[in-house]
């Protein structure tokens, strides 16, 4: 794991803020024990799935950000009580957020935005950018990260590789 880090080290360059998943218990490897060598090794972010994954590194003492990438409304309290990042990627969502973050007394949030470049699965629209950005910028949150989803990226055929690219390119104007 440290080797595969470095390499992507390597690519990315100095600067270069890290995230890495431990969803699953680290598909059997322990998340506590990856997260802690992830921690010592510099990443800046740990991602999980759901908010009880990110509670149960909480309370085995990882401290560093965690970003929760299935962020449903029913769990924003307990997020919130154990300094959890969600992904947002809906006005609706946003918005239960907030009142979870007003309700618990605090001013100001990180949340980490999906943008939709083309899966259609989840995320903001390209076409409502400005719209949300406005959103995030009047609350009690604040924009940490932004992100997207790039559907067919593991793929080397010629019409998945431009459809990657115009995700790209589709995030990059927002």
């Amino acid at each position: 794991m440290r080797h595969n880090l470095n390499h992507y080290r390597a690519l990315v360059g100095d600067g270069v803020k890290m995230m890495a998943m431990v969803k699953a218990s680290c598909y059997g490897n322990g998340n506590f024990e990856v997260a802690d060598m992830l921690d010592k090794q510099g990443v800046n972010y740990l991602a999980v799935a759901f908010a009880d994954e990110g509670v149960t590194l909480r309370e085995k003492g990882i401290a560093m950000p965690i970003v929760v990438l299935n962020a449903d409304s029913d769990s924003f309290a307990l997020m919130v009580a154990n300094r959890l990042e969600p992904e947002i990627y809906n006005f609706r969502s946003l918005e239960r957020f907030i009142a979870a973050v007003r309700d618990a007394g605090e001013t100001s949030w990180p949340v980490h935005i999906k943008i939709d470049t083309g899966m259609h699965r989840l995320g903001f629209s390209c076409e409502s950018s400005r719209e949300y950005i406005q959103a995030f910028s009047l609350k009690n949150i604040k924009i940490t990260g932004i992100f997207t989803h790039l559907s067919v990226s593991d793929s080397v055929s010629s019409d998945d590789i431009a459809f990657t690219k115009l995700q790209i390119s589709r995030f990059q104007k927002v």
